[in-house]
């Protein structure tokens, strides 16, 4: 029986680390990773194929792909993946990306008719990370692509998960936790591995997305939050990469949310919380590593004294003289550096 595993992940539970490691792995004969030239990710190239409308999807309109742009290179990702299938007609397969969740239940229906004419069982899997930490997480990562604003948002377990039960089958669609007291030695990309039966190395892994330390989100937050308030030379250099980098060297605690907030936020999501434990079978109850310090509002993430409380980086402030040039001066005074 030929099998293919469609990880759909959830966003921030190490798809990234799976993703990479298996497409450089080369195909053991045992389970082929999917190919896609330029894509250890297959969600965008999932969208491109499959999306009513992908030209709407965040990353395509960033890029400014045109529709028509999108759909040649994704009749160019049918055609080769339709030669992967024939060309190992025994093996079973993976396809992994998280943005597949964003596919819409109709939008669904073609994918598992297309995957059901190669494959005998199609078994869609996905890690699933308890409320607040996917929320600590999320929030970060929002952050490091440029966002800076307090509105924390919920896990979404049901909208992300149901339709995939309604298209494949709530039999087909397999849940499993993501607690790193769970994972086969700890690590997402071993423990799925073995829950697949892909046999490789462990030399061969690859981890991905390591977290900001708490005094590092403070000082990206406060920098990002100002931007808007900078002189235009400036706008948008706060989004690149090689800050996040840069800061990415200050060590300490990490960022948790505080009792207040955490309560708050499960109050808000309890019944989509209830609705993803009755398919785990376990309880998503965290433990609260807080300790009554974390954050609760926004004012606690722009409490930022640079000169005496951080140790501002050395690099991180000659980036910023590179980038805003003859507008550090009023960057300076808004951060109060001097």
């Amino acid at each position: 029986m030929r099998k293919l595993f469609l990880h759909i992940g959830m966003h921030k539970t190490g798809s990234s680390s799976i993703q990479q490691t298996l497409a450089a792995l080369p195909q053991n004969g045992n389970v082929i990773y999917a190919s896609f030239a330029n894509f250890d990710n297959h969600s965008l190239p999932f969208i491109g194929m499959f999306a009513e409308t992908p030209e709407k999807h965040h990353i395509f309109r960033r890029q400014g792909n045109s529709r028509s742009e999108i759909k040649a290179e994704a009749i160019e990702h049918k055609a080769s993946l339709i030669e992967q299938f024939n060309r190992y007609k025994t093996e079973n397969f993976i396809i992994s990306g998280e943005g597949i969740i964003y596919l819409s239940e109709s939008e669904l229906l073609d994918v598992y008719a297309f995957l059901k004419s190669y494959f005998d069982e199609i078994i869609v899997c996905a890690y699933i990370r308890a409320p607040i930490s996917f929320m600590e997480s999320a929030f970060q990562q929002r952050l490091k692509n440029g966002k800076a604003s307090f509105n924390i948002i919920g896990p979404d377990y049901k909208n992300k998960f149901a339709k995939f039960e309604k298209v494949f089958g709530a039999e087909s669609v397999q849940y499993w936790a993501f607690n790193q007291r769970e994972l086969k030695n700890g690590c997402v990309v071993e423990d799925f591995c073995s829950k697949i039966n892909f046999k490789f190395s462990p030399q061969f892994i690859k981890q991905k997305n390591i977290g900001l330390s708490l005094d590092a989100i403070k000082i990206l937050y406060y920098l990002k939050k100002n931007d808007i308030e900078i002189s235009r030379i400036s706008r948008g250099i706060l989004k690149d990469k090689q800050l996040v980098r840069l800061l990415s060297s200050i060590k300490g605690s990490k960022l948790r949310f505080g009792n207040e907030l955490s309560e708050k936020l499960i109050r808000e999501n309890s019944q989509d919380i209830a609705w993803m434990q009755k398919r785990l079978e376990s309880s998503l109850n965290e433990d609260n590593e807080s300790n009554g310090g974390g954050i609760n509002y926004e004012k606690d993430l722009l409490n930022v004294n640079f000169k005496s409380s951080y140790k501002f980086s050395l690099a991180v402030v000659q980036f910023l003289v590179k980038s805003l040039g003859t507008s550090l001066v009023l960057f300076v005074k808004k951060i109060r550096l001097y």
